[in-house]
């Protein structure tokens, strides 16, 4: 029970049970989650939102690309589709939307009649570190590298765009 500011009267808040400390009603729940998966013999699936979105992503993508359906379920991402430019960087060969600049992993370079046109180019996405941090030395001379990681289309599917 809490008190108002005038102070003397006790009333009912529903913020008086914060005040009792973190994670009170947490063990409660838990020891009756067990006591019901006691009584039932197994434990109780819980609902999970973010990993219900994630099967559901999956199974889209599966629905499009039969082929790539136990790829897409194994990575646990989508597969995403990106229209853009081909180009050559230092660390592999990248599709630039415009919006924003893609590593395809595993291919070290465009092919030189692909190099400059549109392309169509489907995988999932991930950040990945593609080199390391650059490092300073004693002289001031800086290293070549990258800082942070990139955005990498894994296992990625391509053709030029719009096809032949």
């Amino acid at each position: 029970m809490a008190t108002t500011k005038t102070g003397d009267e006790p009333r009912a808040d529903k913020h008086a049970a914060a005040a009792d400390g973190p994670g009170k009603n947490d063990a409660r729940k838990a020891a009756d989650r067990r006591k019901i998966e006691a009584s039932l013999g197994k434990p109780l699936k819980l609902y999970d939102p973010h990993k219900r979105k994630l099967q559901q992503e999956a199974a889209a993508a599966a629905a499009r690309a039969p082929g790539d359906r136990i790829f897409a379920a194994k990575a646990g991402g989508m597969i995403q589709t990106f229209i853009g430019e081909a180009a050559n960087a230092k660390s592999g060969a990248v599709v630039d939307t415009g919006s924003g600049v893609y590593y395809l992993e595993g291919i070290p370079e465009w092919p030189g009649d692909v190099l400059g046109k549109r392309v169509k180019v489907a995988g999932i996405v991930q950040r990945k570190k593609l080199a390391p941090d650059p490092t300073v030395g004693p002289n001031g001379e800086q290293s070549t590298a990258m800082v942070g990681s990139s955005s990498v289309i894994v296992a990625p599917k391509w053709k030029l765009f719009p096809a032949p």
